[in-house]
């Protein structure tokens, strides 16, 4: 009887010890004009926003929808190449994942959290 207790709660534990699945997200492309950029001082994370909004995303104060890491090497080649795009006026064509909560904005779901990861960013879209 203590034996099949322990069992039980050695089960339950380790079920509570899992991670729960992940779910995977949605891949796409896509490209536009450069309406957006900025980071902050204290964060490598750069965020940008682009029109037309491509689906699946979520808008965080009206003005981007992407976000990356620029302090690796590959970032700050997206950073860069971003920047001389919006200078040159250039658009953007870049490879994401869907928001976690697409169609929404910071007033009812869109955080930085869950804006649009991006994994590639290009020129010539």
């Amino acid at each position: 009887m203590i034996k099949r207790a322990l069992v039980s709660v050695v089960v339950l534990l380790s079920l509570i010890a899992t991670p729960p699945i992940a779910v995977a997200q949605t891949a796409a492309s896509a490209g536009g004009n450069i309406t957006f950029i900025g980071t902050g001082a204290s964060s490598a994370l750069v965020v940008f926003g682009v029109t037309p909004v491509p689906a699946g995303t979520c808008t965080m104060y009206g003005n981007y929808q992407f976000i990356f890491d620029a302090s690796t090497p590959g970032g700050k080649n997206m950073y860069a190449l971003l920047l001389e795009l919006r200078a040159l006026g250039h658009t953007v064509g870049f490879d994401y994942l869907y928001s976690t909560t697409p169609g929404t904005t910071q007033t009812n779901g869109c955080t930085q959290s869950t804006l649009s990861a991006v994994n590639s960013i290009y020129a010539g879209f």
